[in-house]
């Protein structure tokens, strides 16, 4: 359930604003399941027989429950013309209890008795206070904003399970500043900074294992603390309506202390891995994000434009591996072409590819490095036929390649396609016959690096398939004059 409910005064005379919002939500989730798992260990790649065995064997049932309660008040004082001051008060309450209880079927199918491990029941509460104060300053091509709030957060759990609990109450700060300058009609620039808090979520607070993958048990910690980021960023746009040329930049650096990050201790006898979180607090993990596109029209009367568009990433993070603090580096860089083409009620298509280059380093594996290429292209094909008919195709085609962990590449090819016709006045209403997948290779795929680990997955989703559609685009209402 969520319920919303707005006022706004206005005193037309001055100008001045005084607006409110009450905010109510409740969520309930309950469900089952079972875990079972067999994993056996061996002390050499070629032995036959396994030096031990775990069996897992559980039976879940968890309840989830929220309650919410927000409201905010703002003020706005024109101090004049051009300069407004802005107060703003709000209050954000919220209230969550989280039950889990796991049985042992090891121990027999109508056992009674809770896991304790693998079991809790929690009650966690957060009341937020906030102040903002904000100045903003608009005259001519100039827009300045800022100001900062001031929140005061009070967290408490309780673990009913244990019967224990803890409170903690913080006070933070987020500063802000926008500077935007229209420098024409067609040119704009763009500054921004802002500090925020992050508050560790239940999740890293909770001190239970979480055994959903039996060799890589994570742990909450109720010690965290708050990580806080500096972000600022900058833009630059410019759009030339005449030669049809559009030009933008975007860059980014964000710099977080006492980050949230993982402990990860691993014993070398059971392969086992547990993870628990902890605060970094002699080092700051960093992000620098910039992105640029340039697009043109190569042939005015043909409607053909071309696009050229670059990325770089550059992100440094910290972790602990068996107790000896790691930095982990991650760099990407991608440039991508696209060219598309609209010929008015005959065809238009539009065709790009973006090749990529990843880096992942780690300073405890400093000679192991996990760089690999990759290489996405699309295609998008719309004709439209006599008597409203439309034939619609598109492609897209995914090839990354091998690392030193995984010795081979990945390539997907997915074709879909199908066939419309449009009825109506307005063409609201679209019935089309489709083919998904027609090469049938669309696998499940993902590769990550964090955390001083590699994964890779592979899993099954819906191959070829066939389908007809009925589409009504509520969109296109019919104008009054």
């Amino acid at each position: 359930m969520n319920t919303s409910a707005y006022w706004t005064k206005r005193f037309h005379k001055d100008k001045r604003t005084l607006s409110a919002m009450v905010n109510l939500v409740q969520n309930n989730r309950t469900g089952s399941g079972s875990q079972n798992a067999t994993n056996h260990f061996y002390s050499t790649k070629a032995a036959n027989v396994p030096d031990s065995s775990q069996y897992i064997d559980l039976i879940k049932h968890s309840s989830y429950h929220l309650d919410q309660f927000s409201a905010n008040i703002t003020y706005t004082e024109p101090v004049s013309k051009s300069l407004s001051f802005i107060a703003n008060y709000g209050y954000d309450g919220f209230k969550t209890r989280s039950n889990i209880n796991a049985f042992d079927q090891l121990q027999g199918a109508n056992t009674e008795n809770i896991d304790s491990l693998y079991s809790n029941h929690f009650i966690y509460r957060q009341i937020n206070n906030h102040l903002g104060l904000d100045f903003s300053y608009g005259k001519k091509k100039v827009l300045l904003s800022f100001g900062n709030h001031f929140n005061q957060q009070k967290l408490e759990q309780v673990n009913l399970f244990k019967d224990s609990a803890f409170t903690k109450t913080y006070l933070n700060m987020a500063p802000h500043v926008n500077l935007t300058l229209n420098l024409s009609s067609q040119k704009s620039f763009n500054v921004h900074y802002d500090g925020a808090s992050t508050l560790p979520s239940v999740y890293q607070l909770q001190p239970i294992v979480d055994n959903t993958d039996p060799l890589y048990l994570v742990v909450g910690n109720a010690q965290l603390k708050p990580s806080f980021s500096n972000k600022l960023s900058a833009s630059y746009t410019a759009y030339n309506t005449k030669s049809d040329q559009y030009f933008t930049i975007n860059m980014s650096y964000n710099l977080t202390s006492h980050g949230i990050t993982s402990n990860i201790s691993t014993d070398a006898t059971t392969g086992k891995t547990l993870m628990s979180y902890l605060n970094i607090n002699n080092r700051f993990n960093t992000h620098f994000y910039s992105a640029g596109t340039y697009s043109f029209g190569v042939s005015k009367s043909q409607k053909l434009k071309l696009s050229v568009s670059a990325e770089v990433q550059n992100s440094k993070y910290f972790n602990f591996i068996n107790g000896v603090q790691n930095a982990m580096h991650a760099k990407s860089y991608a440039l991508a072409l696209g060219l598309d083409k609209t010929r008015t009620s005959t065809y238009d298509f539009n065709i790009s590819n973006t090749l990529g280059y990843i880096i992942n380093k780690a300073s405890l594996q400093n000679a192991l490095h996990n760089n690999y290429l990759q290489s996405n292209s699309t295609l998008s094909f719309n004709y439209y036929l006599p008597a409203h008919f439309q034939l619609h195709t598109d492609l897209d085609y995914v090839w990354q390649d091998k690392t030193n962990q995984y010795t081979t590449s990945f390539n997907r090819l997915l074709l879909n396609s199908w066939i419309g016709k449009k009825f109506l006045k307005n063409e609201q209403l679209l019935i089309k016959i489709s083919a998904n997948d027609i090469f049938n290779q669309n696998t499940g795929f993902s590769r990550n690096a964090y955390n001083n680990i590699v994964t890779q997955h592979s899993f099954l989703t819906i191959g070829r398939n066939f389908g007809v559609s009925v589409i009504w685009d509520f969109k296109k209402f019919k104008s009054e004059k």
